[in-house]
Order: C-alpha cells, then structure tokens, then sequence
C-alpha cells in the first residue's frame, strides 16, 4: 500500500497498491508500519530523563517519544512538594510557550489531590486536601498549558474544583480514587470526562458496590486509560 502526504498532510492512501507521484519523494518501509502518530496523555518521562526536571530534561524527553512514534504527549507531573510542583508547572509551561519541544501539548497534573488510601506509587507525604485556592495557584503557575488534572472525586471540596475544570477547559480526571459507585456519578455530573489508570490505585470492585470502577464501565461520558503491561 501507500501513503501520499501533501504539505504534511495525509491526502491518499491507496491500499493494495503502489503508487508513486511525480515529483515526490518515496520512502519504502518493505516490512514496518506507518501509523497515525500516537498521542500520550499520562507520561513521567523517558529514556532516563524525567518530565519535572529541567527544560533541557523535558526537551530530551520530548526527543526519546518523538523517535518512537508520539507526535503528541502531556507532561505528567506526579504529586510533590509544593513549592516543586508550583515551579515544574511553571518550567512546562515556559517550555510550552517557547515551542522547543514541538510534540509537548500541555501539563497533566495527577495530584496532589488524590486519596491517600489509594495513593499507589504517589508520595502521601505530598497529597493535599482538595481547595480551590490550590487550584488556581497551579492554574496560575502553568497557564494555559494545564490541560488535564487527575482527582478524587469523593474528597472533600473536590465538586468545586471540577466545576472550575470544567469552566476553564481543563479536564478533570478520576484517579487515585476510593469513591463508592454513587461519589463517582457524582463526579462525572460535576465534570469529570476522563479516568486516569483505571482499576489501578482504586477501590476494587464489588458485586454489592461497584465503586468508581463499576461508574466507569457503564458510563457513556468518560474515556478511560489502561496501563498496557501485561
């Protein structure tokens, strides 16, 4: 088969067939693939750099996924100290603006406001209680390059902060989560279109209460994530 790509766009693909366009340039890949490039929401690093070090570290991740076929990721910052996570969100953002790491498409906060029952490999000593003032304290450090933002949905206070998700076009995710069946309903009537890592650091499910697992599977309003590794 074949790809035709006109100013980097996909124009034609001829299945079964080879063609090869005047004037154009042709690459054979006798037994590879060619894929639509992949875009990763939830990812910490690569290739022995980590996303919330330097801008050099983010920029030499940025490298290390586009050679493996992510044309597209969210820098993933897991919870830290705050004065670290205020300061990472700042770099991602500076990073965004400067357009250094073209795939770079925004900042992926999962914490800090998480249960610390189903942290997982998150920090408890770095989880906070869900407040707005912290919200908007990140929201301001990272700009408009905070897309996504990973919650407990049955923390205290954390409807408030969803509804300021929604209304400022962040995603709210579900995640690190030990909400009964109905706290995660609840969540997504409030803004909640995403699960980050499901059925990992979350309450199991049960017969007699599904938790937020069983809302996930049987809600029509979210897209969930998987950890694919084996």
């Amino acid at each position: 088969g074949t790809v035709i790509v006109s100013g980097g766009v996909i124009a034609e693909l001829a299945i079964g067939r080879v063609i090869r366009p005047p004037r154009g340039r042709t690459y054979e890949f006798a037994d590879g693939l060619i894929l639509p490039g992949m875009i990763d929401l939830h990812i910490h690093g690569g290739n022995g750099y980590a996303v919330y070090g330097s801008s050099a570290d983010l920029a030499m991740v940025g490298k290390h996924l586009a050679a493996n076929g992510v044309t597209g990721f969210l820098a993933s910052l897991p919870a830290m100290a705050w004065p670290q996570l205020t300061a990472a969100s700042h770099t991602v953002a500076e990073v965004c603006a400067s357009g250094e790491v073209p795939n770079l498409l925004g900042l992926h906060l999962e914490g800090p406001h998480l249960s610390p029952a189903r942290a997982g490999s998150q920090d408890r000593a770095h989880l906070r209680p869900v407040s707005l003032s912290d919200y908007l304290a990140l929201r301001a450090a990272a700009g408009l390059s905070l897309k996504m933002i990973t919650i407990a949905p049955e923390l205290p206070g954390a409807a408030e902060v969803i509804e300021a998700c929604r209304r400022d076009g962040v995603v709210a995710a579900m995640g690190h989560s030990d909400a009964l069946y109905a706290q995660a309903c609840a969540g997504f009537a409030a803004g909640i279109t995403h699960v980050t890592h499901l059925f990992n650091a979350m309450r199991p499910f049960h017969h007699r209460e599904p938790g937020a697992l069983g809302a996930a599977l049987t809600s029509s309003c979210v897209t969930a994530e998987l950890i694919l590794d084996g």
